[in-house]
């Protein structure tokens, strides 16, 4: 397959802090190569089994965990569907909003 896209992957870490507070920090993981395409409800519904919401569908070699965060094209998305295949994986992408001012 021909990768010409780069996903740079965050996991992340929950916690509470002493006055009970979520804290959320993100942790850079490594960079993927993979192809980037547009998310139809069709595509969805065909590679996923499932009515997701998704604004992008990624094919990649590499592992990423659902929930991890990326970042493609300066934009901020979650991973939030996965599919294995046999020699690659299929990944679901919705927008979300995060701050990765805590980024260790």
């Amino acid at each position: 397959m021909f990768y010409e896209f780069i996903l740079d992957v965050y996991s992340l870490n929950q916690g509470v802090n002493e006055i009970g507070e979520i804290i959320k920090n993100f942790t850079y993981r490594n960079r993927v190569l993979c192809d980037v395409q547009p998310s139809s409800a069709n595509l969805v519904e065909k590679t996923f089994g499932e009515d997701i919401e998704s604004t992008y569908t990624v094919w990649a070699d590499d592992d990423i965990d659902l929930g991890a965060i990326v970042i493609f094209q300066g934009k901020v998305f979650e991973v939030n569907a996965k599919v294995d295949w046999v020699d690659y994986k299929i990944y679901s992408l919705k927008s979300c909003e995060v701050d990765l001012k805590n980024v260790n």
